[in-house]
């Protein structure tokens, strides 16, 4: 038996963006998130990490302008970091951040593209599956025989790939006594192509 959720448009948990360096992709990715009817009554993070060297400091001065533009977001917050963290400490710092200030949230690189239904998927996932063991929601899918891509299921992989989770589960990870972030490791592509 399905279950229908309801969701009103003040109930959109906010998203956060992780950026740097990628002002083309960052642009096309607001462009898509746009195209969600949500979005307008979503508040957006941009999470800017600092550069490491001189070519990247230009283009991170590019994405700066375009997180500055008007978009049509419910509002947006710009936040920038004054020392490079690199992608695995900047996720990790930002994802603590939405989990002090907000019940849940997305959480997105700048190079992710999404669907039309991505932040209406995401929503009502989360608040369908908040007070289940469900750690957090994948935005992403293999195409493979052993699962359909358009058919939400249940699964101990997580993709980075666009994401959300609760605050309260994110904050009980991260602050377990035996969270150590150098752990998190980068898959490589052979990895990711075993898949």
């Amino acid at each position: 038996m399905k279950t229908k959720v309801n969701l009103k448009k003040e109930n959109y948990v906010p998203i956060a963006v992780i950026c740097f360096a990628r002002p083309r992709h960052l642009k096309d990715m607001i462009h898509a998130l746009l195209e969600n009817p949500e979005a307008n009554n979503s508040e957006i993070f941009f999470f800017i990490d600092k550069t490491d060297d001189f070519r990247n400091e230009n283009l991170n001065k590019e994405v700066l302008k375009i997180c500055s533009q008007k978009w049509d977001f419910k509002k947006t917050h710009i936040i920038t970091n004054t020392i490079n963290k690199g992608l695995k400490n900047q996720i990790i710092d930002s994802a603590t951040f939405m989990a002090m200030k907000y019940p849940a949230f997305i959480l997105l690189e700048d190079d992710v593209m999404v669907s039309k239904n991505f932040l209406e998927y995401m929503n009502l996932s989360l608040n369908k599956y908040k007070n289940s063991n469900v750690f957090h929601i994948n935005g992403f899918n293999y195409n493979n025989s052993i699962n359909k891509p358009s058919k939400a299921y249940v699964s101990t992989l997580m993709f980075s790939w666009g994401w959300a989770t609760w605050s309260d589960k994110w904050l009980e990870f991260v602050n377990t006594p035996n969270f150590d972030s150098n752990k998190i490791a980068k898959a490589s592509k052979k990895q990711i192509n075993r898949f």
